[in-house]
């Protein structure tokens, strides 16, 4: 019987499938997106019942949800094979959906054939709601708090040039941030249910990450026009490619589809079957799933440690201090997206430690494999994960357990560099310890932003704290004094240092698995970062997923704590005051990031208008800076990449920064010969703060 109620879901999933592929071919987008909401609420289901035989979820919508994002996520790792394929015709898209159900309906097929049923599990976390006057009016207060933030972010935005979104932000929003903060945390600390304070931790995320998207009319940084030029030339239906190589000018293939084409198919299907503009999609499509999942994951990990109820406040609480997780879910970019994946994977593999079972092995198969499919580190990161939890939970005598935890802290720790040099992305050079020591504590202390912001940014450390430059530095009355910062950040350092000692001497297994990880991936990290140079492609992504780490093992402290002292009367008295010092300090370590430009509206109407009067030509040239350049990538569906001038291995631009360098003044006509020699173009723009200066043609 199991059998034909299966076949009969896969030949529903097919006609999903195809009547989504035709909507997307034909005018008719409402029939789509039902078709599309049906096939999730299908497909949903059977990886929720995936999720609860094999890995013990409970029954519950926090579940329900995670299902809907993990099928989400696979729908995304078969697009990007099907970009490695070829294009993403209606054709191709209904293959995707038809394959990606089909394997879920298999795990789930397998799951009931390989695990006993299982009674309906309750969810520990719901109680029911108090009825108190003070709760009620508590959350009236935080809504309205909520509210006005979202509005004040609105109503400020920008569509000039920045270098920090602070820059624009109603000075105002900030104390409206962190008042919000305050009462969320004291709500969390009442008898209002587990259930209530997530869904006010999405609300508040959701706040938290709406900064850059609400603050200007376009998005913030330069990959993010790079994603946004390849996701409209998918939607095109044209073929990906790269740009020229100064070695080479001309040619070049394109090669990043693998660690980006899972975001690239996911935005380019929203984009299609949604008549949205890409550009609203790349500014919300991480900050809404961040806003809705993270938390989910959070509260997931806190019911693996059975945290209960203020240890879930503990960990969601402690999540919003690191600058790294506050920026990493405000950007929509394919390392953003990819660490919540990271999370759902690493909680399913400490799942299985806890419980194990054989055929939770076939299901993390399935899921590594899909990984590959999508952003590298994280996959590397999963198979890394998983190669410690298998290691460290089979001895079972203590002193060959101790050996296994310091072998695999070991491998775990010369991994990343390993794989860095033998890809290139990192070479050795000379050592100055004494010169790498004080760098080491200068960047992690927070005491170079603390003695005045740097003329430059420093792109090492900033897990905690943004070592914002001087140019994007908006100071306010947190920040206009930064001495503060070096207390704030050895508390947060020693008490993580502190939680992996203690998770490495614990003996469950899912704790220690926290210790081995934040010993190995911080030894590989400053490996890589300060002993090695080079791209460094890996580590220096690790910023956010050591948050997490971070976040996790002070919890496990805070508990530690919690249990020793909080008979103890002062505790109580002095709660509210940490409270209050914890949101100041989350406000102002808001305030120091990110610093990252944004395309005026001005600039990308002027590379509009070049795109216009020079899309016929055979080849371009156009002088500017570096993020009007990537908007005209994205206008012109990659048909003018870097100006028209050539790309070297390392990303620079050489032949266009040294004429564009000049520009200021008046270029010579060998500059401009210049110009035409590296870009074989006729004709050649310069355009410069949303002005075109000039138009010269080569003869």
């Amino acid at each position: 019987m199991f059998e034909v109620f299966a076949i009969r879901k896969g030949v529903a999933v097919a006609v999903l499938g195809l009547l989504i592929a035709w909507c997307l071919s034909m005018p008719v987008p409402f029939l789509g997106q039902a078709a599309f909401l049906v096939y999730l609420y299908l497909v949903g289901k059977a990886a929720t019942r995936v999720l609860v035989i094999l890995f013990n979820f409970s029954y519950s919508r926090r579940t329900f949800v995670l299902g809907l994002f993990i099928i989400f996520v696979t729908l995304g790792s078969w697009l990007c094979v099907a970009l490695l394929v070829g294009k993403l015709t209606p054709l191709m898209y209904a293959l995707v959906f038809l394959i990606n159900g089909c394997a879920w309906f298999w795990l789930d097929y397998y799951a009931v054939r390989r695990s006993p049923p299982r009674l309906e599990e309750a969810d520990a976390f719901v109680t029911q709601e108090p009825k108190s006057f003070w709760i009620f009016a508590g959350v009236f207060v935080y809504a309205v708090l909520f509210i006005v933030g979202l509005i004040l972010l609105y109503q400020t935005r920008s569509e000039g040039s920045l270098t920090s979104p602070w820059q624009t932000i109603h000075p105002h929003y900030l104390y409206i941030f962190i008042a919000a903060t305050i009462v969320l945390g004291w709500l969390s600390l009442t008898s209002l249910s587990t259930r209530s304070v997530v869904v006010l931790f999405i609300a508040h995320t959701f706040l938290l990450h709406s900064y850059l998207p609400l603050s200007h009319s376009l998005f913030y940084g330069a990959d993010g026009w790079r994603h946004l030029a390849n996701v409209q030339t998918i939607i095109a239906e044209e073929p990906l490619v790269e740009a020229a190589l100064s070695e080479a000018p001309g040619t070049g293939a394109y090669f990043g589809i693998l660690p980006y084409g899972q975001m690239w198919g996911l935005m380019a299907l929203l984009t299609r079957l949604f008549g949205v503009s890409p550009v609203v999609i790349i500014k919300w499509f991480v900050p809404v799933i961040w806003s809705l999942i993270f938390p989910l994951l959070i509260v997931e990990l806190a019911k693996l440690f059975s945290l209960g109820k203020r240890g879930t406040f503990y960990l969601l609480w402690t999540t919003l201090f690191p600058f790294a997780l506050q920026a990493a879910g405000s950007f929509t970019l394919p390392v953003s997206f990819g660490l919540p994946i990271w999370l759902f994977l690493t909680i399913l593999v400490l799942k299985r430690i806890d419980k194990p079972r054989q055929s939770q092995m076939t299901a993390l198969a399935v899921l590594g494999f899909l990984s590959i499919f999508g952003y590298s580190l994280y996959a590397v990161l999963f198979w890394l994960g998983w190669f410690v939890a298998e290691l460290i939970y089979w001895p079972r005598e203590r002193g060959w357990q101790a050996v296994v935890i310091v072998f695999s802290g070991i491998v775990g720790m010369l991994s990343i560099p390993a794989l860095e040099l033998i890809a290139g992305y990192s070479t050795f050079k000379p050592i100055a310890w004494f010169g790498v020591l004080k760098e080491i504590v200068g960047n992690f202390s927070g005491w170079y932003v603390a003695m005045g912001p740097r003329t430059f940014d420093t792109i090492i450390g900033n897990i905690l704290i943004n070592q914002v430059p001087s140019a994007a530095y908006v100071p306010n009355v947190f920040t206009a004094h930064l001495w503060w910062l070096p207390i704030v950040a050895i508390v947060f350092f020693g008490l993580a240092i502190w939680g992996t000692w203690y998770a490495l001497s614990r003996r469950q297994m899912t704790i220690v698995w926290f210790g081995v990880m934040s010993f190995a991936l911080t030894g590989g990290y400053l490996i890589s970062r300060y002993l090695l140079a080079g791209e460094q492609l890996f580590s220096r992504r690790l910023d956010p997923v050591l948050a997490i780490i971070y976040c996790v093992v002070i919890v496990f402290v805070l508990r530690y704590l919690d249990r020793s002292i909080t008979n103890q009367p002062i505790v109580a008295k002095l709660l509210p005051v940490f409270l209050i010092f914890d949101a100041l300090v989350i406000g102002a370590l808001y305030t120091l990031g990110p610093d990252t430009g944004v395309v005026s509206t001005a600039d990308a109407q002027a590379m509009e208008y070049v795109w216009q009067h020079d899309k016929n030509q055979p080849r371009h040239c156009v002088i500017a800076d570096t993020y009007p350049l990537l908007a005209l990538e994205a206008i012109s569906h990659k048909q003018i990449i870097g100006g028209g001038f050539p790309i070297n291995e390392y990303f620079a631009q050489p032949e266009l920064q040294a004429i564009w360098r000049k520009a200021n003044g008046t270029l010579s006509a060998s500059d401009l010969q210049a110009a035409f020699l590296a870009t074989g173009a006729n004709n050649c723009w310069i355009v410069k703060n949303g002005t075109i200066l000039n138009k010269t043609d080569k003869n």
